[in-house]
């Protein structure tokens, strides 16, 4: 008992806290070097326009994730128009990465201290993609972690920093009110469990404020406070497919993996505890119960895009999985440390709108010296990330006065037969899987743009 006293409360060794970063920052690299998405162009183009958030016309993204980036882009005196995609993938990252300073700033029990470190290296890779769902995920994951530091007593500090995590992920999508929602309706439903209500007013105090400052761009923008309202209405027919076409579920691996961590914390719960004066209930139970409710609704709604399982993934992994293997013992342990760890393998999971490596190459023959165009024609039903991929070059969108000044044109395939074009070959390349596009160019122009497609695949 006096060995397992002296255990809890432990910080893990200052050596593990660098070599989990080193690792991160590895992993994170890697997964840096794909293509940027539709939904990362979007992101990039309303972060480096900098208009106030509420004329932008988002339908439930905050403007956290352009704030971040614009900071991040004054530190390092660059420009944000013309920032790389692995600069701007590296904010996202970053708070990721914090996740694993969790054991060393909150320590808790023991083991479990070393193995939350490493399990927060599997969202490390799952967030190197420039959107919101990363900022989101590590704010809640935060503010959970501080609302159980608090302890039942409710401590007013942890509770207010649990309160500022809190507002910062509704600064970054509506949908870290449900995630919210969900953990509050588990508090109430585990009361004996639940590290209970007390201080809760710090941590409402903490989430208004921080949400505020964040939403209004710094006060910058107060009308967007009221446009996080509008945005929380319609991101409900969004998710319900009833003022939109749903969006299907594509690759089941995300929904799987989920639902086997979700298996796993489940068995080791059952597990006979070290620690039998808490066996009838733990804290992370609370925490547990909200990750399987998210999973839950996510699941049932038509609106599936996984990114929406980053949230309860990292919840998970972070302080769910860590907390149970402490309480089984350490061999036990390495099973979900396992499971963890087999979501590197996923990392490529996330892939409803990845980019093919077909667009970074047209785009960098198009940019080459001897073959930048005058102008180019871009012309289809869904245009991203062609503005991330061409900006530099003078581009038209849509329909152009005069469609034959361009020299290049990039259409959307209506079938299978190359359109024609006097002058112009046309060379067929995917935006995406299963999307046809044609570029249209001159010789000896066709020529180097059809080279450079067939050099990237």
């Amino acid at each position: 008992m006096a060995d397992a006293a002296a255990e809890a409360g432990r910080r893990p060794p200052a050596w593990l806290l660098a070599a989990l970063l080193a690792l991160g920052v590895v992993l994170a690299a890697a997964a840096m070097g794909r293509p940027f998405h539709a939904d990362e162009a979007g992101q990039w183009s309303l972060a480096a326009e900098g208009r106030p958030h509420s004329l932008t016309g988002d339908r439930f993204h905050g403007p956290a994730l352009g704030l971040s980036a614009r900071a991040a882009a004054a530190v390092a005196g660059q420009p944000l128009a013309e920032a790389s995609a692995a600069f701007l993938r590296s904010v996202p990252v970053a708070f990721a990465l914090s996740l694993a300073f969790i054991p060393w700033a909150l320590p808790s029990e023991g083991r479990r201290g070393w193995v939350a470190g490493l399990l927060a290296l599997p969202v490390v890779l799952l967030s190197a993609r420039f959107i919101q769902e990363p900022l989101m995920a590590a704010a809640l994951v935060w503010s959970a972690a501080l609302w159980l530091r608090a302890g039942p007593e409710g401590a007013a500090r942890p509770r207010l920093l649990s309160g500022l995590c809190a507002g910062l992920a509704l600064a970054c999508k509506v949908t870290a009110a449900l995630h919210l929602v969900l953990a509050a309706a588990a508090v109430l439903l585990l009361r004996r469990s639940a590290p209970g209500w007390r201080g809760f007013a710090a941590f409402l105090a903490g989430l208004v404020a921080s949400w505020a400052l964040g939403q209004s761009s710094l006060f910058t923008d107060l009308p967007a406070l009221s446009t996080w309202w509008k945005q929380l209405f319609r991101a409900f027919g969004v998710a319900t497919g009833a003022s939109e076409p749903p969006l299907p579920m594509g690759s089941p691996a995300p929904w799987i993996i989920t639902a086997l961590l979700l298996a796993i914390a489940l068995g080791c719960r059952m597990l006979p505890r070290r620690d039998a004066a808490r066996a009838s209930g733990r804290p992370e139970d609370v925490l547990l119960l909200a990750a399987a409710a998210a999973y839950a609704v996510h699941l049932s709604l038509p609106y599936k895009t996984p990114w929406l399982l980053l949230t309860p993934d990292a919840i998970l992994l972070v302080l769910v999985l860590p907390a149970l293997a402490s309480a089984t013992g350490f061999l036990r342990g390495l099973v979900p440390v396992a499971a963890g760890l087999a979501t590197v393998a996923a990392a490529d999971r996330h892939d409803y709108v990845e980019t093919s490596a077909d667009v970074p190459a047209l785009a960098a023959a198009l940019r080459e010296p001897d073959s930048r165009p005058e102008l180019v024609l871009v012309r289809g039903d869904h245009v991203w990330p062609f503005p991330f991929y061409l900006r530099g070059l003078r581009v038209g969108y849509g329909a152009v006065p005069d469609p034959a000044q361009a020299e290049v044109w990039i259409l959307q395939a209506s079938g299978s037969e190359p359109p024609q074009a006097e002058g112009r070959r046309a060379i067929a390349f995917a935006v995406r899987d299963n999307e046809l596009w044609w570029a249209l160019a001159p010789e000896p122009l066709a020529g180097r743009l059809e080279a450079a497609l067939r050099a990237a695949r």
